[in-house]
C-alpha cells in the first residue's frame, strides 16, 4: 500500500504557477489532510498570489501564522533571499491546489538580474531554484516522505510524493 502526489510547475516572466494534484491511493494510517507550504526562490516579489485563483493576502508575519496553526492562506516575500513564501492551513489531500504568483512588468523585464553570473545571486542553476514545493504534515516537514520540487530557470520538471 502507498499513496503518491504528483506536483507540477509552469512559469514564464509573468508568472510561476505550482499545482499539488489530489493523492493517489492510501494506506493504513494516512493522515486524509495536509498543510502545504511553498518557497518559490530566485524571483522578484510578486504583485499577486492565488491559490485556486483566489488572492490571498499578504502578511508579514506569515510563517509566525502558519507556525501556530494558521486558519487562512497567507504568503509572505524574503527579499534578503528572492524568495516568496506561501503557507496553506490544513486541507483535505483528495483535492488539487494550485498557487499562482503573478509578477509585474519590472519583474518581467529584469528578470536576467536574478541569474548574472557576477550578481549576488550567481552560481548558475544549483543558486537559481524558482520554485520549491514542501509537503508537510502536521508534525512538519518530513524528508523521508515530503518532497522537494527543484525547477531550475527555462525547464520544467515532476517529480512525485510518496505520503
Amino acid at each position: 500500500e502507498y499513496a503518491t502526489t504528483e506536483l507540477s510547475k509552469v512559469s514564464d516572466a509573468s508568472f510561476t504557477r505550482v499545482t499539488v494534484a489530489p493523492r493517489k491511493g492510501t494506506y493504513s494510517g494516512i493522515d486524509p489532510n495536509r498543510q502545504l507550504q511553498f518557497a518559490i526562490a530566485g524571483v522578484f516579489a510578486p504583485e499577486s498570489v492565488t491559490v485556486n485563483g483566489i488572492e490571498i493576502p499578504y502578511s508579514r508575519f506569515a510563517e509566525n501564522d502558519y507556525r501556530t496553526g494558521c486558519t487562512v492562506p497567507e504568503w509572505s516575500y524574503d527579499g534578503t533571499n528572492l524568495t516568496v513564501m506561501v503557507y496553506l492551513p490544513e486541507k483535505s489531500a483528495a483535492e488539487e491546489v494550485v498557487v499562482e504568483c503573478r509578477y509585474n512588468e519590472y519583474a518581467q523585464t529584469h528578470r536576467e538580474l536574478l541569474s548574472q553570473d557576477d550578481g549576488p545571486h550567481s552560481g548558475g542553476q544549483d543558486c537559481l531554484r524558482p520554485v520549491r514545493g514542501f509537503i508537510h504534515d502536521a508534525s512538519g516537514f518530513i524528508p523521508c516522505i515530503g518532497t522537494v520540487l527543484k525547477l531550475h530557470q527555462g525547464r520544467s520538471e515532476e517529480c512525485r510524493q510518496i505520503s
